[in-house]
């Protein structure tokens, strides 16, 4: 037994420090509810120059799992000149300090009858760097070529030991972040 609430507890802690931050923007207009079929725009990536970024191999997991999670929701993957959207994406990774500050605040006050003062501190007592990687996941209109959604998801990137763990962490950023699509208003 104490054997498994320290397996949890190592999970639930990995499960903290990866989280997925995600967010959405969208055309107020688009009529979400008449999408079906999707397909891939030229280009369906943006290259960065990035070797980090520009690998085949992320490519490829990045695209099987978008379209794994469409076709999983009911969207059809079909050629270009039978979509209703047009799906392309952009990856980014930016280096990051975070830098853990702690303070006291100044001020008076009563408490049980009696007068107090504080002094304020604030000051720094660590840092750390880190990458934030973010994938940006965009639906076109095939007529316009307009945007009409985009989602992002933003994680820190740690080192993954295996390629089943690249393809985990792919699918679970590229899930969270259409699990805001369609828009609900």
């Amino acid at each position: 037994m104490p054997r498994l609430l320290l397996l949890l507890s190592l999970a639930l802690l990995m499960a903290g420090c990866s989280s997925v931050r995600v967010t959405q923007d969208y055309e107020k207009t688009a009529d979400f509810a008449s999408y079906q079929a999707f397909a891939w725009s030229e280009p369906r990536h943006v290259e960065t120059g990035d070797p980090r970024l520009d690998d085949p191999l992320l490519h490829a997991r990045i695209q099987r799992a978008i379209e794994t999670e469409l076709t999983a929701r009911g969207y059809r993957f079909v050629p270009a000149a039978e979509a209703d959207l047009l799906v392309r994406y952009h990856a980014l990774v930016q280096g990051r300090i975070e830098t853990s500050r702690s303070s006291v605040t100044l001020g008076t006050g009563y408490w049980w009858r009696r007068a107090g003062v504080g002094v304020a501190m604030d000051y720094p007592y660590g840092s750390r760097e880190y990458d934030e990687g973010s994938l940006l996941i965009d639906f076109l209109s095939p007529a316009s070529g307009e945007l009409v959604w985009r989602g992002t998801g933003v994680r820190s990137v740690e080192d993954t030991p295996s390629s089943e763990e690249r393809d985990r962490v792919v699918a679970d950023v590229v899930k969270r972040v259409l699990d805001q699509y369609p828009p609900r208003k």
